[in-house]
């Protein structure tokens, strides 16, 4: 070591001295194993001046050989005793960079090979800044713990002002080099290589130190890129991109890269417990607590198996809480695939240190983009790292769930196919709040506002808007895990030697993705052909992203007499019931769509499974449609332990849970938590909802919407119809059951749902709601109802109470609970039939439906501005055409006489006022449809648009 350097080195002892404490793991000489007569030269990791510097001062505390010393070894003695293994640190992952071995090393191991007496040995140094970060107990501290990055300059200077008293030094074994050669000499000459050999011992003791002292790797940026783009998919994707761009093929390869880096997560573990410590902060602020139900199904399903979990999108909260939850139940965060718009300054970055990693809307014409995610995403896979992302592809504004988007499903089929070798195993995560910060902004997108862009001023807007608010409790239930091999088996039985065939002919030509195609399985052009175009049809809508201590509580329970109804089967076999197997589709490409779709609808539904019913539920339930938003406190209280106890004896799923709560506690907590105000009163207090919480009162109520969807619409048809029989109510209610599944991704299966009916008949009665004809004993309704059904099943005859008993009212709020699905429906197939067959396309006939609700909306004012949601009308056109009521013929709805008495059975569920609003609004003139003022104009379609979409298709000739 020249005489500056041995100067400068004495500056800064005095210096790193004021900063450092160290202890050095083993702490006595002796167990090092070194032997002093023969040189000894130390190997540290990463070219650091602050760990040579460490390294010096317990070499010279312990009294080892000091690495500032010379190094004698022969005819050119080494000025210093200590080499970095790699001098260029991480490689750069937008270029390829091997590692460069140190020239010391070299000149080392060039002289043992020309001297036979001598012998160096080589000692790893390990050195780590601080404890392990899930030890740490600040974020600040959290963030800057030794990981496995290497750190620039300013970062290593702030790790060591802030975690230099806790600096740990480890030796390893020392390598004599004079062992490596006796070794290397028995191998053939063109594999001997004595320099590479040295280096991966090194690499591979410093990988053990590092996992032992801050866990395991988990970084992909650095590590998975250069894999990614070496995937034979890509490097063909990027001969097409430089042939179509006529650009040299390193310039795509750097298209390739920079794309690769745009999506890879940065996951760093010393975030996630950054991440743990300011999360769990925040969740003590904003809520009363997180209870977690079910999670011990997530480790019984997953041993073994790559686990996707598919929560649903309330909120932006979704992807943080839920990786909380996962972390603090001991297993590993998620990797979250997060939309592009989340990808802002700042933001993005924190959110890729905690596992995300993002994607485009589209990638329609994105050709490279779609090879370079598909491959990433399969990565990431076959590595057994766990993913989440949320198929209804956006947050809800309406609080419903939202149809499956198939993209990322059919990607993630897609690689299981490529390397079947691990079970997938998918697991629906619902999530229920008593409040979202985003309810604001969902009303005034609903009302027509457009969707604001994220900003990271926005950003900053929004937390300040939350300080100081309280969110209530949050609820986090799994639902029943979904094994993919078994939606394979049971929606296309020859997906193993079709699909996996094909992807094995596509790796023959260099795949990496591992395996060997079952034998005697032949590959076939049209399955390749039919696999690989579903997977690069892409992402054709977004998928946002978005991670308590809490333990399943008594606040809420699962239904305690779930066991005692038939109808409640176990979840895999009401899917296996449920699940219309399809006809048998032409291709692997048909079928691989087929399966997908399939995929998704069990997924939505799994989500609905697992409901949980909170006190802002019950609340919201029960007031719909009172008049100025205010009710009686006992009639609230004793309509809201109504619903309780129609959702505990006719539980929806057995995996509901439903708030332990009774009426005038849910009242309680819901004047707590600011939903409501109490006005006392002499004949009896009222409860008025608060004004600016009025419009987000549907959202939760549609969160649960689907718990009484059957005796909802048992009362509407009891009050509707005076002397109803049980066979019109059957007919009536098979008939809406579709609508009523598409809407709200209904879990039933077909057979089930006379049984249904039955018990929510008894219910009902045994309750008094419902009288049946001849029953006088008022203690025993449910009793002689079940003995007349047995004499007269079909024309016993259900009526209501008289209007002047409490239980009519009852009944009456219970019935309001389905109305606007119910107007939904009628809406549209009056807007079909008033318009004629053949007139309107599907696009057509949604948009006219739109208009009318709008109208509708205005003039009735129907509970919140969700009734006019276009995507519940979507659901209305499709499942039309799926239930064979209208056909589409020439790009237009064609529909006989069986949708025109489907009309006419609006009598029976719609009140007077509301059946004739719908029949003047169906009956309106074309022209005035084409003619008046477009309510839709505040939309981010233009109104010239929208009105074109609403004139009538020409026939084709």
């Amino acid at each position: 070591m020249r005489a500056l350097d041995r100067f400068i080195l004495a500056l800064l002892r005095p210096l790193l001295r004021l900063v450092v404490r160290h202890r050095s793991l083993p702490d006595d000489p002796d167990l090092l194993g070194i032997d002093r007569s023969r040189p000894v030269c130390y190997a540290l990791h990463i070219r650091q001046l602050s760990a040579f510097l460490v390294l010096d001062d317990v070499a010279r505390r312990l009294g080892l050989p000091l690495p500032s010393a010379p190094l004698d070894v022969g005819a050119a003695p080494e000025p210093s005793s200590f080499f970095f293994l790699t001098r260029s640190g991480q490689p750069s992952p937008l270029r390829r960079n091997p590692y460069e071995y140190s020239k010391r090393l070299e000149r080392l191991i060039a002289a043992v090979e020309a001297d036979p007496a001598l012998d160096v040995q080589v000692v790893p140094v390990s050195i780590f800044w601080g404890r392990a970060p899930d030890k740490q107990d600040s974020v600040l501290k959290a963030l800057f713990a030794d990981s496995w990055v290497a750190p620039g300059f300013l970062r290593q200077a702030l790790r060591l002002l802030i975690h230099g008293r806790q600096t740990q030094l480890s030796f390893g074994a020392p390598i004599s080099l004079r062992a490596v050669l006796r070794e290397c000499a028995g191998e053939p000459v063109e594999r001997r290589s004595p320099l590479r050999r040295v280096g991966r011992l090194l690499r591979t003791e410093f990988r053990r130190e590092r996992e032992l002292a801050v866990g395991p790797n988990l970084s992909h940026r650095q590590t998975l890129i250069n894999v990614i783009v070496d995937a034979p998919a890509v490097r063909c994707a990027i001969d097409e991109e430089a042939g179509r761009r006529r650009i040299k093929t390193e310039q795509a390869e750097l298209a390739a890269r920079r794309i690769a880096y745009e999506i890879a997560s940065d996951y760093s573990y010393p975030f996630i417990r950054a991440y743990d410590v300011a999360l769990g902060a925040l969740w003590n602020r904003m809520y009363s607590g997180v209870e977690v139900h079910r999670f011990e199904d997530i480790a019984q399903a997953g041993a073994g198996a790559e686990i996707v979990y598919v929560p649903c999108h309330r909120s932006h909260f979704d992807y943080l809480l839920l990786s909380y939850v996962i972390y603090h139940r001991g297993l590993l965060p998620p990797h979250i695939a997060a939309g592009g718009n989340l990808n802002l300054p700042v933001v993005g970055a924190l959110l890729r240190k905690g596992g995300a990693f993002f994607l485009r809307r589209s990638f329609k014409g994105e050709a490279l983009f779609a090879a370079v995610f598909k491959e990433y995403l399969h990565t990431i896979m076959r590595q057994g790292f766990p993913i989440e992302y949320f198929v209804e592809g956006g947050r809800s504004r309406t609080g419903r769930m939202l149809p499956p988007k198939t993209g990322m499903l059919g990607m993630t089929v897609d690689s299981h196919l490529r390397a079947p070798s691990r079970p997938v195993v998918f697991v629906p995560v619902y999530i229920g709040y008593e409040q979202v910060f985003e309810g604001d902004s969902y009303v005034a997108e609903l009302s027509g506002q457009p969707k604001r862009k994220e900003t990271l001023g926005g950003l900053l807007r929004a937390i300040a808007d939350i300080r100081g608010r309280r969110f209530g409790k949050v609820h986090v239930n799994i639902g029943e895990p979904i094994r993919l091999d078994r939606v394979l088996d049971a929606h296309w039985p020859d997906w193993r030697r079709e699909a996996v065939a094909a992807a094995r002919g596509e790796a023959g030509d260099g795949d990496a993705s591992g395996g060997d195609a079952p034998k005697g399985e032949a590959s076939g052009g049209d399955a390749r052909d039919g696999v690989a175009r579903g997977v690069e049809s892409g992402v054709e809508s977004g998928v946002e992203s978005g991670v308590e201590s809490g333990v399943e509580s008594g606040g809420v329970s699962a239904p305690a007499e779930a066991a005692q109804l038939s109808f409640l089967e176990d979840g895999s076999d009401r899917a296996e019931a449920t699940a219309k197997r399809p006809s048998r589709p032409d291709g692997p490409a048909d079928r691989r769509e087929a399966t997908v779709k399939a995929l998704g609808r069990e997924i939505v539904t799994h989500i609905n499974d697992a409901l949980v019913i909170n006190p802002v539920n019950l609340l919201a339930t029960a007031m719909q449609g009172a008049s100025r938003q205010a009710m009686d406190a006992g009639r609230l209280a004793e309509q809201i332990d109504l619903l309780a106890s129609l959702a505990g004896r006719i539980p929806y799923s057995r995996r509901q849970q439903l708030s332990a709560m009774d009426g005038a506690a849910v009242i309680a907590h819901a004047q707590q938590q600011g939903w409501i105000e109490r006005i006392a009163h002499p004949l009896g207090d009222i409860v008025r909802v608060v004004p600016r919480q009025v419009p987000l009162l549907a959202y939760f109520r549609n969160n649960v919407l689907h718990a009484w969807a059957l005796p909802s619409l048992v009362a509407c048809l009891v009050l509707r119809d005076p002397r109803i029989t049980i066979a019109r109510m059957r007919e009536l209610t098979r008939q809406l059951f579709p609508f009523l599944r598409a809407e709200m991704f209904l879990s039933w299966p077909e057979a089930t749902l006379d049984a249904r009916v039955d018990a929510c008949i008894d219910l009902l009665a045994e309750l008094g709601l419902l009288d049946v004809e001849g029953a006088v004993e008022a203690d025993q309704p449910a009793t002689r109802l079940r003995e007349f059904a047995l004499r007269a099943r079909d024309g016993a005859l259900l009526l209501a109470p008289a209007p002047n008993r409490r239980e009519a009212l009852a009944l009456q709020g219970l019935a309001r609970v389905i109305s606007q699905p119910l107007e939904r429906y009628f809406l549209t197939v009056k807007a079909l039939v008033g318009s004629g067959s053949g007139t309107l396309s599907p696009a057509a006939l949604e948009e006219r439906c739109v208009l009318l609700a709008e109208r509708f909306a205005y003039l009735y004012e129907p509970d919140g501005p969700d009734f006019t949601d276009p995507v519940a009308f979507r659901s209305v056109v499709t499942t039309l055409q799926e239930a064979g009521l209208a056909q589409l013929r020439d790009g237009t709805l064609h529909f006989g006489p069986p949708l025109q008495r489907s009309a006419r059975d609006a009598d029976h569920l719609l009140s007077d006022e509301v059946r004739s609003a719908i029949a003047h609004a169906g009956a309106l003139p074309q022209s005035d449809l084409e003619h008046a003022p477009d309510l839709g104009a505040h939309r981010t379609k233009p109104a010239a648009r929208r009105r074109r979409a609403l004139r009538p298709a020409k026939p084709r000739r």
